[in-house]
């Protein structure tokens, strides 16, 4: 993820991510130093984020740690994970006009 302190010529950060599709409006991201934007397939709607929840696995189950709000997604705008820390987060989408 670009930050403003790259202009002064210090190193960027190692950072990427992963993301995996389960099913048609659900995906789990993976990673570090991501924003991850979203767009629908049809152009005559927008793609929008309903949910967002920071996952774990626990005793061989998925579970959820926290429910992100729209402070964290900026109101379904985009989902993001920052530079030096590593997360799994699942997203749920919708499409409006």
């Amino acid at each position: 993820m670009w930050k403003p302190a790259a202009k002064d010529g210090s190193e960027w950060p190692e950072t990427g991510g992963l993301i995996i599709s389960m099913g048609e409006d659900e995906f789990i991201v993976a990673g570090t130093g991501v924003v991850v934007t979203f767009e629908s397939l049809d152009e005559r709607t927008e793609a929008g984020i309903g949910e967002i929840n920071q996952i774990e696995k626990n005793k061989g189950e998925w579970i959820r740690k926290f429910r992100m709000n729209g402070d964290q997604s900026h109101q379904g705008r985009h989902l993001r994970i920052p530079v030096d820390e590593f997360d799994i987060q699942r997203v749920t989408l919708y499409e409006y006009k």
